[in-house]
């Protein structure tokens, strides 16, 4: 596929490209992307005299990638946060970004901040039991209080197979 580029919505002087390359429009010269978030390429725009840093997976994503309704996160869909042409990137939801991630990577980390060695089970001091929960668009669903964090592990487990199906990351693997 040919390079194609589009102008960037408000910032009339930059253009972005559809293979993940921004330049600024009046002299031709491509910006050099900045990896200073997370491994996510950025670049700085200038208006009006101010600056601006922009996620360049998003101007790729806005400019070639057809959007749905209620999708507001963009998906390397190879996981490799540099690879912004625009074949490589999705639409999608909060979950179905954190499921796919989860999904297409091996990562198997629990919180540096986790006590109970279980996903979605904290200790609850105020109650004094253990306390199961899961995450679904952002939101946050009460699963119930156990007296056992292997219990609340368990429904978190349930709750999470009917929420999301074969794509959760469960406590106790099938």
């Amino acid at each position: 596929m040919d390079e194609m580029l589009k102008k960037i919505d408000g910032q009339e002087r930059y253009e972005v490209s559809s293979i993940g390359r921004v330049r600024n429009s009046k002299t031709g010269r491509y910006l050099i992307p900045l990896n200073v978030d997370r491994g996510y390429l950025t670049v700085v725009l200038y208006c009006n005299g101010k600056s601006k840093r922009f996620y360049i997976h998003r101007l790729v994503a806005i400019a070639f990638v057809e959007h749905s309704e209620g999708k507001k996160e963009v998906n390397h869909l190879d996981c490799n946060k540099t690879n912004n042409d625009s074949t490589n990137l999705k639409w999608v939801t909060p979950s179905e970004n954190i499921r796919y991630s989860l999904k297409n990577t091996q990562w198997k980390l629990l919180r540096s901040d986790n006590t109970s060695g279980y996903r979605g089970v904290c200790w609850n001091s105020l109650v004094g039991k253990w306390l199961a929960s899961i995450k679904r668009d952002g939101k946050s669903k009460h699963l119930g209080f156990f007296t056992s964090k292997e219990a609340a592990a368990k429904v978190y487990d349930n709750a999470v197979m009917q929420a999301f199906g074969n794509q959760s990351m469960l406590n106790f693997p099938k």
